[in-house]
């Protein structure tokens, strides 16, 4: 039962709505104050939403609604990647049917275990990073009355690593039929092993000059860290014939960035003309980090372009895609660098 207002309520307010330093908020049962802005009219429909327990309003579904709304607004000050957003939008569908209707509250840890027990076949680790986010920006922010993320208390669901290994061969056949720009695009991911969304921005003024050498010169996404590589002939010559003008390397036809989906539709339609198995950006990023090991660049730097926070994880890394080079060709030479990777 709602405690009786020792002021006598004579603003009028819905049970739990109170107007406290200038603002409204509303109490949720589990006592956390949310705050519903300072005008009166829709902090009464907001807190009439959150009485009624048959609104949408204040359900997860609404609340995973409003963070891919703020997420949006980061991706446009350039604080998160497009590519993220565009992956949450996907994700939200799943999350959205089994969360959606309850209340954020409500929400406890053996649901989330639940949902990825559910979802093992397909990883689902993807849908409850959403999930999590969510309730991190939630609790950030004083929504939904929570004070602990649900999603902290539960694993992850084991992943099978892809062991895709793009040949020399595949390589070759595709780029001979790719577009200039397409071809400079798969080079820059062979090269840096960055991610797609961060390659396709990259800026005319990357190529530059460090210690006496041409370099290409960029951010690595995950640390932050400025890398460097030597430009030699043949990627001189790959962006001399795919970089357009302007401020970016990459631009589609009519000016405007590519996007991941875009450029990896059109290395699907090369795959498919040239008759190779179909392969991803992110497959071009491994075979890059795999034939750089190859041939001999060290693994710890191998381990700084990609990102990985130990050399032990690069191994891994590397490890899976050297078997399936063993796998498809077995008289290939095996590697004798590192009794890891053996």
């Amino acid at each position: 039962m709602q405690r009786q207002r020792k002021d006598g309520n004579p603003l009028k307010l819905p049970a739990r709505c109170h107007y406290k330093h200038g603002a409204f908020w509303y109490v949720h049962p589990t006592g956390k104050w949310e705050s519903v802005g300072t005008d009166i009219v829709k902090a009464r429909q907001a807190a009439e939403n959150f009485n009624d327990d048959s609104s949408e309003h204040g359900s997860m579904g609404w609340y995973v609604d409003e963070f891919l709304v703020y997420f949006k607004s980061q991706v446009e000050s350039k604080k998160r990647a497009e590519r993220t957003l565009l992956d949450y939008r996907k994700y939200s569908t799943g999350i959205k049917g089994y969360f959606g209707h309850l209340r954020p509250d409500a929400v406890a840890a053996h649901h989330v275990k639940m949902y990825l027990d559910m979802n093992s076949e397909f990883g689902a680790n993807r849908e409850k990073a959403l999930l999590s986010s969510t309730f991190s920006w939630m609790i950030n922010n004083g929504k939904g009355g929570i004070k602990l993320n649900p999603c902290s208390m539960t694993g992850r669901n084991k992943e099978v690593p892809r062991g895709r290994y793009v040949s020399d061969e595949e390589y070759k056949a595709v780029h001979a039929l790719a577009t200039p720009n397409a071809q400079l695009a798969m080079e820059l991911m062979y090269k840096t092993l960055q991610r797609p969304s961060d390659v396709l921005r990259y800026r005319r003024d990357a190529i530059t000059t460090f210690n006496g050498k041409r370099v290409f010169r960029f951010t690595q996404g995950k640390t932050k860290k400025i890398m460097y590589i030597e430009i030699d002939d043949h990627f001189q010559e790959m962006i001399n014939r795919g970089a357009t003008e302007g401020e970016y390397l990459l631009v589609a036809r009519h000016g405007t960035h590519y996007t991941t989906d875009g450029l990896a539709a059109m290395l699907h339609r090369y795959q498919k003309t040239g008759g190779v198995e179909s392969f991803g950006l992110q497959d071009l990023k491994a075979k890059g980090a795999t034939d750089m090991y190859q041939a001999g660049v060290p693994i710890e730097v191998i381990c700084e372009l990609l990102g990985h926070k130990s050399v032990t994880t690069t191994e891994i890394y590397i490890k899976q895609h050297l078997k399936t080079i063993s796998a498809t060709n077995p008289l290939s030479k095996k590697t004798e660098r590192s009794p890891e990777l053996a």
